[in-house]
């Protein structure tokens, strides 16, 4: 019987990977339209970067139908193993906007670290788990150290490319540049701070739920960022 805290975990989840998957597709057709390559990037690496709760999705829905949550090794896989892919798609775009210049090292030294984390990451899934984590409540897990390292190595790339790149475009003369700037800044933050709400106080239902909507919120806040509607111009630029 799943507990209250497990149903609010899994439905959000799942709220929020299909949300990131559908503005990711959203973002990919843009492309098509605009022939902006950054744009095509920032749909796919979204998607990937909500990977986390792919697996609390999945099992959830496993756990509803069958009885049954994802085997630890298959949370793990599905969970992470595409998140430096994620970063690196993520670091194209940035040095494409911000550091042309010196895209090619900047490009390679991200490489190394995230070719570092994976190689760690996959040597302890296939020889030792308990490296990575346990099992927690229902279809949740706790994570040990090296998967702490992991994923705080994962958000500081994020929070300090996204806030550098959001206060650049602060001292734009565009308005556009300067609101989708605003609305990436609100994503980052939104992102790391209910993700790490969620990791760290997410043992309470009521933090649970306001940590999970933050993150919904901050793939909303993301999409609008790089695509910014007219409906949202016609708010925020009168």
């Amino acid at each position: 019987m799943l507990e209250l805290i497990d149903i609010a975990n899994g439905v959000l989840s799942l709220m929020f990977v299909i949300t990131s998957i559908f503005l990711g597709i959203m973002m990919i057709i843009k492309y098509f339209e605009a022939k902006n390559k950054n744009v095509l990037l920032a749909g796919i690496a979204w998607m990937f970067i909500s990977e986390v709760w792919w697996a609390v999705s999945i099992s959830f829905l496993l756990v509803v139908f069958t009885g049954n949550a994802l085997a630890l090794d298959l949370f793990f896989f599905i969970g992470f193993v595409f998140l430096p892919v994620a970063i690196m798609i993520w670091m194209i775009i940035m040095t494409n906007l911000m550091w042309k210049s010196k895209q090619k090292i900047i490009l390679i030294l991200t490489g190394i670290i995230l070719a570092s984390l994976e190689i760690a990451f996959l040597y302890y899934l296939f020889t030792d788990i308990s490296k990575l984590g346990e099992p927690v409540g229902t279809f949740d897990i706790k994570y040990e150290l090296f998967m702490l390292v992991y994923l705080s190595v994962i958000l500081l790339f994020v929070i300090i490319t996204g806030l550098r790149f959001a206060i650049e475009s602060f001292w734009s003369e565009n308005p556009e540049i300067r609101l989708k700037g605003k609305f990436l800044l609100v994503a980052f933050l939104s992102f790391v701070i209910g993700a790490f709400i969620s990791i760290a106080l997410g043992d309470n239902v009521i933090i649970l739920v306001i940590a999970k909507i933050i993150i919904i919120s901050s793939a909303f806040e993301f999409y609008c960022g790089f695509i910014l509607p007219d409906s949202i111009k016609k708010v925020f630029l009168k």
